[in-house]
């Protein structure tokens, strides 16, 4: 899961926005409607991958705070939910996307190449995130972005690997908007190895 690292900043940055707005709608006299609860637990994206070795399966529930910005709407603000679904099936690949209204939204249906395994040997530092052993990349290759990657240590014969060859990322500590609504953390809840999986799960509608 991807959450704020530190919540009061995150959802002050939305909040700010919605003053500004309370404070041209109080010039004009007009009507304004309290700003959202943020959750204590609000979580910015789920991720679930799912996988058989062969076939792929990722879906992305992501949470959005919204503030619509017109003094006439109240400053209306809402949390927005929308969900991303890619299956890789067989070698093709099929995206839906299901919009804040629930309108679902097909992409069309592409071959996917398989790609080449990523070299784990490039990381190297060893942590555990919620119970859930991980492979950091060395404090060397953080960047002004990306404070922290690490990957999802392999479990016996196991390797947590997408179709793009890449290593699912366990744990990312993103720093692109550190100065605007403040750290983001993706990290690891949970995780399962040959456990049953219906066949279903490859399959978009």
């Amino acid at each position: 899961m991807t959450k704020p690292e530190n919540l009061a900043q995150y959802r002050d940055w939305y909040k700010n926005g919605y003053d500004a707005c309370v404070g041209f709608a109080q010039i004009r006299n007009l009507p304004v409607k309290p700003f959202i609860d943020i959750p204590a637990d609000f979580i910015i994206d789920k991720d679930t991958y799912v996988s058989d070795g062969k076939n792929y399966s990722h879906t992305t529930v992501s949470s959005v705070i919204k503030v619509d910005m017109t003094p006439e709407s109240g400053c209306a603000s809402s949390i927005a939910k929308t969900e991303t679904l890619r299956v890789v099936n067989n070698g093709n690949s099929y995206h839906i996307d299901v919009q804040e209204n629930g309108e679902r939204v097909s992409q069309p249906v592409q071959a996917e190449i398989k790609g080449g395994e990523e070299n784990s040997a490039i990381y190297t530092d060893a942590k555990v995130v919620n119970g859930i052993p991980l492979k950091c990349l060395p404090e060397s290759a953080t960047t002004q972005t990306v404070g922290q990657v690490c990957m999802i240590q392999t479990q016996g014969s196991t390797k947590f690997i997408g179709y793009d060859g890449k290593y699912v990322a366990g744990y990312v500590r993103a720093l692109t908007a550190k100065d605007q609504f403040g750290v983001v953390i993706t990290e690891p809840v949970s995780v399962k190895v040959s456990a049953s999986i219906d066949p279903k799960v490859f399959i978009i509608k």
